[in-house]
Order: C-alpha cells, then sequence, then structure tokens
C-alpha cells in the first residue's frame, strides 16, 4: 500500500507483484518456517527439505524469485538472538493451538472469540499475500504474535490447570532470558550492557561500523553556528543515527534530505540547500564532490567516509544573502510566510551576504514577560534598549559587512513557563524580514 519499496526506489520491491494461490501457500510456509529454527542443525536441514517439498506439492518453486527479496533465498534460519532474526517457534506452537480449539469449539464459544480468531488468522493470510518474503520477517511478526496473544492466554485459561498454564509460562520466560540477556544488539549483561553502555553506542548496536565517523560529524555540525543543514543521501540512505545526534529539537537545527532518488523526489526542496550539507559516504566520490551540491566554492572536509560541506562566507545562495540561528532559537514553528521562533533568553542570528551594503530588518517580537526591554546588538556594537509590552514590530537600518554578520537579540527579563507547556518563553519572533539594497531578501530557514 502506498509507495512499496524500500527508500522509495524500485529495486527492492516490498510487495509481491504476481499474486496467485501458488505464491500464497509458498509464502505461508516460507514465513512458518522462520520460526522453526533449532540449536540441531540436522534437525534444521530436516525442516529445510520438509518445507520445500510441501511448497512444491502446488507446484511452486520454494526459490521462486518473484516471491522473495531481492538477491535472497528461501532458508530455515539459525538459531539466533539478533532482534532482526530471531524465531519465535514456541509462540508459534501456542498460536497453532489456540486456532485449532478455536475451530474444533466454535459452535460452542463466543462468538466474538471466533470472530477474533479468523481476524488474526485473515491478517496472517495477507501478510503472505502482499509482502515478498524476507530473511528478517520476523521481526515484522512481531505485531501478530501481539495480537495473537490474547487468544493464546483464552485458551490457556480454558484448560483451568495450574500446572498447564505454569509449564506453558515458565517455559516462554526460560525461551525468553537468553534473547533478553545476550541479546545480540542491547544485551542486559556483560560488559556490553544497556544499563552501562554509552547511548551513542546503543545507536549503532545493530547497524553498519558508521559510529566514529558519525558522533564526529555530528558534533562538527553542532559546533557550527549555522542551523540549516541538508543531509546527501544520494550514497547511502542510513541517516536516522545522525539525526538522533543532531537531536534538532534541542539544538533548533533544522534537517533536510537532499540526494534522493526515487517516486517521492519531485516533493523535495530543492531551492533552500542550507549552509552546510553532510554527505554520507562520499568520501570515495570525492571526485564528484558536487554530485548533488552543485556547488564548486563549497569547503569540504573528510570526516571518515563522511564529507562535510559548509558554505563559504558570501555567496550563500543565489539570492546573495542567508540566514542562520544561533541554538538559544527554538525550531522554527509555522509554515511559508507566517513562522515564529522562541527563546528562552535570547541569541545569535547570523546573517551572511556576498556584498556589503544597508538591510532593512522587520522584527516582529512579542514578549512573556509584561514590561520588558528588549536587548539589541548589531556585529558586537550595542544598539539601542527598545521597550517591549507585548508585542511590536521593530524597523532596523542596519550597515552590513560583506560576509558574516551578527545580530543579538535579548530579554532583560528571564522566561516564564505557559503551562501545560514545561519549557521557559521570554521572547518571540515572528516571520523575520530582511532586505538588501544589493543582494535581495535572505532565505530565512
Amino acid at each position: 500500500m502506498g509507495n512499496g519499496y524500500a527508500d522509495g526506489g524500485k529495486n527492492f520491491a516490498f510487495r509481491n507483484e504476481h499474486i496467485g494461490i501458488k505464491l500464497f501457500w509458498g509464502n505461508v510456509w516460507r514465513n512458518l518456517a522462520l520460526h522453526a529454527a533449532t540449536p540441531v542443525p540436522s534437525w534444521n536441514e530436516a525442516i529445510q527439505t520438509t518445507t520445500d517439498d510441501v511448497i512444491r506439492l502446488m507446484g511452486e518453486d520454494p526459490q521462486n524469485p518473484n516471491a522473495l527479496w531481492l538477491g535472497s533465498r528461501f532458508a530455515v534460519p539459525e538459531l539466533s538472538l539478533r532482534e532482526g532474526t530471531a524465531g519465535n517457534p514456541l509462540q508459534l506452537l501456542l498460536a497453532l493451538g489456540a486456532f485449532a480449539w478455536v475451530y474444533l469449539r466454535r459452535k460452542k464459544l463466543d462468538r466474538n472469540l471466533v470472530v477474533y480468531g479468523v481476524g488474526v488468522a485473515t491478517a496472517l493470510f495477507i501478510f503472505c499475500v502482499l509482502l515478498r518474503w524476507q530473511p528478517w520477517h520476523t521481526r515484522l511478526h512481531f505485531s501478530w504474535f501481539v495480537a495473537m496473544a490474547p487468544l493464546t492466554a483464552v485458551w490457556l485459561e480454558s484448560a483451568k490447570s495450574r500446572l498447564w498454564m505454569g509449564l506453558a509460562v515458565g517455559l516462554l520466560i526460560l525461551w525468553a532470558g537468553p534473547a533478553i540477556v545476550l541479546n545480540h544488539a542491547r544485551p542486559l549483561a556483560f560488559g556490553a550492557s544497556v544499563l552501562s553502555a554509552p547511548w551513542n553506542t546503543t545507536l549503532f548496536a545493530d547497524g553498519p561500523p558508521f559510529q566514529a565517523s558519525f558522533e564526529s560529524a555530528a558534533k562538527k555540525v553542532r559546533a557550527s553556528p549555522c542551523r540549516d543543514v541538508t543531509v546527501d543521501t544520494s550514497q547511502l540512505t542510513y541517516l536516522y543515527p545522525l539525526y538522533a545526534l543532531l537531536d534538532p529539537l534541542r539544538s533548533g537545527i533544522r534537517l533536510r534530505e537532499i540526494g534522493v532518488k526515487n517516486d517521492t523526489t519531485p516533493l523535495g526542496d530543492t531551492e533552500g540547500r542550507g549552509c552546510v550539507a553532510v554527505c554520507l559516504a562520499c568520501a570515495n566520490v570525492a571526485a564528484q564532490k558536487d554530485l548533488v551540491l552543485g556547488r564548486g566554492g563549497w569547503f569540504s572536509e573528510r570526516v571518515g567516509d563522511i564529507i562535510l560541506y559548509s558554505a563559504p562566507v558570501g555567496g550563500i545562495n543565489r539570492q546573495g544573502c542567508s540566514v542562520s540561528f544561533g541554538p538559544g532559537w527554538g525550531v522554527r514553528e509555522g509554515a511559508a510566510q507566517d513562522w515564529w521562533r522562541w527563546t528562552a533568553k535570547g541569541d545569535k542570528i547570523l546573517i551572511s551576504t556576498s556584498e556589503a551594503g544597508k538591510l532593512r530588518l522587520t522584527v516582529p517580537l512579542g514578549s512573556v514577560p509584561r514590561d520588558n526591554t528588549v536587548l539589541l546588538r548589531w556585529n558586537g556594537k550595542a544598539l539601542p534598549d527598545e521597550p517591549l509590552n507585548g508585542s511590536k514590530v521593530f524597523e532596523l537600518e542596519l550597515e552590513a559587512t560583506m560576509g558574516q554578520n551578527t545580530l543579538e537579540i535579548e530579554s532583560a527579563k528571564p522566561g516564564e513557563q505557559i503551562p501545560p507547556d514545561t519549557r521557559s518563553f521570554a521572547l518571540q519572533l515572528r516571520s523575520l524580514r530582511i532586505k538588501g539594497e544589493k543582494v535581495g531578501s535572505c532565505e530565512i530557514p
């Protein structure tokens, strides 16, 4: 449903393109086999052979490429403590037992219970019909096992045997123990325990070995004054740890993705490219450094397999000027010409221009503390303090130098909380406007 491709590209399709009874039959058995792994290799081989034979009964090829994830082969997995591939054999046996119980006693059971059982079974069948088989499908089965838990619980309770229920629950706890204590990515015990491992380490525990380069790149980006950052994913789409490290909600960094090569490309922001770009896995294509950016004059720095591009002073965009907000400003809220940022005290606004000249700043400010005073500085020089009670639009005529200019806005009074919000608010800046006689209108990130 929707865009059925990994990363939006058509090479890795989630959906089965040719749905039929043979494909459905084969995928049901392929998905069930993912939960049949045991510690005994010979038993696993027997399960593989039996499953292949059962699939062939309907004339389906167990290795039908139209039913499998691109480049994969159907195989019963080895016993695993990796959350993406670990099976649930005991839970599956209980689920099958619950289905059999509902079917055999369907005329005596509550109708709602029977309908629920049919619904959960149908969900599994739809899953097998729609989705190509993947070696890591067990992680997608998780929600189905959760949906099966109430039905299984009612079945166990119907036996009215403490021994039966105790045995089932005890086996499930024993089975879960190794997966919790010795989990591949987030174990509870020993040196790599999540109780003692640094938070950053857990971000990369089950992914590629990118931790060092991602952390270094994020540190450099957060230390820069730029708060309009783009991430180039033309070479690598593994970007969520970088987003977590940059923490845009707290840092005030605006993040956008460029270099997208799929059906969503026309929806991207091709006008504003920010003042810093993080090009993931671009070190190997450094000779094509303007592959996506198209900005030969940008500075570049290699951080592991990442290339950081930063805009030179001046010539920030085709309009000739650009704006970035310091970390003391909240994230931009609102859209188009109606937006606002808040600050708990105040901070810098960096305005970079390609040429020197006069700038006209329209600064609509609102104050949370009443009878407040706004303290202003331009390039380190104090401007007249401005009284502010409620809201007011300030019109500032300023002389800008070529390159980076700094406007500092500070509240004389400390910020206040506006319940139920626990944040502190002092000033609100709404829809800042900047125009220059030589550089035009600035881009406001």
